[in-house]
């Protein structure tokens, strides 16, 4: 096994009553130390939380059009030190999401449309990972030359080689259904990555639900 070394050093102190004499950008250690408390606390409520920003939203509360796209109520939430004080800010937000998963959007678009259409629609798409911490990702292409059966990969210190179908189950308790279906390929900085759009969600408002004026005036 490997064996690291873990340096703790002191970086900052502060007293809370302290801060009510401060300005903002005089301890940005405390807000991000405050910042991080108020994310901890949410994250251990009911809430769910999308991304890495504390950004926060109730899905039990989720309101559903034409059984085609829901909205999630959530709030986001920081602190500021701002005229002599500090303050817990709230603002309310919503997020729109597809009802059904994405490999169900390509497989319906599929049967009208060739594969470059679909492409065309999925490029640049943010979709929300159904498992996990329910990270969103930006949908570079969709590799139809690519399945969770057949992409093989490392994982661990080990390295060991396994496949997606035996990744999701192993570290999600996922098991992936569609062993043939294509993958969506998101480009990072250090390496590309490959999601089952079984287990995506679309973020946002689809494009054939744009064009349905009924349900945006429902929605709105």
């Amino acid at each position: 096994g490997r064996y690291y070394t873990i340096v703790i050093e002191k970086c900052s102190a502060f007293l809370l009553d302290e801060l009510n004499d401060s300005k903002m950008e005089d301890h940005p250690v405390a807000l991000s130390f405050i910042n991080s408390i108020i994310k901890n606390s949410l994250r251990s409520s009911d809430l769910r939380q999308i991304g890495r920003n504390p950004r926060f939203f109730m899905p039990k509360q989720a309101k559903v059009f034409q059984n085609q796209v829901e909205t999630w109520p959530g709030f986001f939430t920081s602190s500021w030190i701002f005229q002599r004080g500090l303050y817990l800010i709230i603002d309310n937000i919503s997020k729109f999401l597809s009802v059904e998963n994405c490999l169900s959007l390509i497989e319906e678009r599929r049967m009208r449309h060739d594969t470059n259409f679909v492409n065309r629609e999925f490029e640049g798409a943010i979709v929300m990972a159904n498992y996990g911490p329910h990270r969103t990702y930006k949908v570079h292409t969709i590799k139809w030359s690519m399945n969770p059966q057949e992409y093989i990969f490392d994982q661990g210190d080990d390295r060991s080689r396994t496949n997606m179908i035996d990744y999701f189950k192993t570290a999600y308790q996922v098991h992936i259904k569609a062993v043939h279906q294509p993958l969506f390929e998101i480009r990072q900085k250090r390496q590309n990555i490959y999601l089952p759009p079984e287990l995506c969600t679309l973020v946002g408002i689809p494009a054939k639900i744009r064009e349905n004026k009924r349900i945006m005036a429902d929605i709105r």
